[in-house]
């Protein structure tokens, strides 16, 4: 009957140090857990933090003067999913001592047609040509085409577009020196919207 009890109490104590691991085992897993995503918390916050500093140290200022054509290649779109980056173009003009400059960057589709993303930088309203500023108030109107305006943050333009050709412009005027133009043509049943691509233009390293 001792040996029954001594038994007995072996194996309460043996529970007892097994379930107590268990439990000190268990504490401990759940306190490194917390820790891991308190570290995976401050690298997300740390790690969104340095990628503002990086946008903010990456702002282009603006003057009176045009930006070199360089800095305006920094606005245009890097990639766009299902279609190829062709190279930059770049230009600068002098029209009777007004400067102005320009960059542009063509998207090619596998299949026939493709987008052209251009911004002109007059450095200021008085030196865009008339002809240009016109239609950013009145919409143009021309057969075949249907006409939307656009209107964005600092920015107002149109979209005009030809359904059955799958062929488009959209103009912008922003900030009242930048315009950009946005060219489609050909462009294949699954391809975006001419507007897609102007979301794509870094607009954010402008700094206002």
């Amino acid at each position: 009957m001792k040996n029954f009890g001594k038994i007995i109490y072996f194996i309460a104590l043996l529970s007892f140090f097994v379930f107590g691991c268990n439990g000190n085992k268990e504490e401990q897993q759940a306190q490194v857990l917390q820790e891991q995503t308190q570290t995976q918390t401050q690298d997300t916050a740390t790690g969104a933090k340095n990628q503002q500093q990086i946008q903010t140290d990456n702002q282009i200022a603006l003057t009176n003067e045009a930006l070199p054509p360089e800095k305006l290649e920094q606005i245009l779109p890097k990639d766009f999913q299902g279609a190829k980056r062709l190279p930059s173009n770049f230009g600068k003009f002098n029209d009777d001592g007004k400067i102005w400059t320009t960059a542009s960057v063509e998207f090619s589709f596998s299949k026939p047609g493709g987008v052209v993303v251009q911004i002109f930088d007059y450095g200021s309203s008085s030196n865009i040509p008339e002809e240009e500023k016109i239609y950013f108030d009145k919409l143009p109107e021309e057969t075949g085409y249907q006409t939307d305006k656009i209107i964005i943050p600092n920015g107002k333009g149109y979209l005009k577009w030809d359904k059955e050709y799958r062929r488009g412009k959209l103009r912008m005027l922003y900030l009242d020196r930048f315009v950009i133009k946005i060219d489609g043509t050909n462009l294949p049943e699954d391809a975006p919207g001419l507007d897609v691509f102007l979301n794509k233009i870094n607009f954010n390293l402008i700094k206002l």
